[in-house]
């Protein structure tokens, strides 16, 4: 139809021969590298659009009416075994279970609780950063504050244990202050 913007389907077809365990990340970057290139372009026709007429009705990639197009991978087997890899990249994914818990923190274990395409929301997880950023200098000021009022009752001669009840610090923290002040 005349006067309306093309609608765009993107295909990559991948031809393999043998099993490939890391397929799943491989046309994952086939399609950053195609959707990459697609924002590029659409900005340079955008920019030599507005620069020879003053007008276009491109959209720059930046804007919040921008849509990328849909990419469809397909890969092509032809080999001899059947195909054993995951088409799923979760399943190549390190997961929680395969992590000793102590070395999960809190923002990874939110990304693990969710499913993974929202993993690729960046407005939940700047959302998500900043919520625990926040949270996590909140408390880096309240124990700051903490702190200098430990400093403060210790100069008025306040006992360690008096100290300790109005802070929430602990004995020895304080008594280490007192040493240094």
């Amino acid at each position: 139809m005349q006067g309306e913007k093309p609608v765009y389907l993107i295909g990559i077809i991948e031809h393999e021969s043998e099993v490939n365990f890391t397929m799943v990340l491989k046309l994952l970057q086939y399609i950053t590298y195609v959707l990459t290139d697609f924002v590029k372009e659409n900005d340079k026709e955008y920019n030599e659009e507005l620069e020879k007429t003053g007008e276009t009705k491109l959209k720059l990639s930046n804007s919040k009416d921008f849509k990328l197009p849909p990419v469809l991978p397909v890969v092509f087997y032809d080999g001899g075994k059947k195909w054993t890899s995951s088409l799923n990249l979760l399943d190549r994914l390190l997961r929680k279970v395969d992590i000793p818990k102590e070395n999960i923190d809190a923002i990874t274990e939110k990304i693990y609780k969710r499913r993974f395409v929202d993993m690729f929301n960046v407005e939940f997880s700047i959302k998500d950063i900043r919520e625990e950023g926040i949270k996590e200098g909140i408390i880096r000021g309240e124990r700051k504050s903490s702190i200098e009022m430990a400093r403060k009752l210790l100069i008025k001669g306040i006992s360690i244990k008096d100290i300790v009840d109005v802070t929430g610090l602990n004995e020895e923290f304080i008594a280490t202050l007192n040493k240094k002040s």
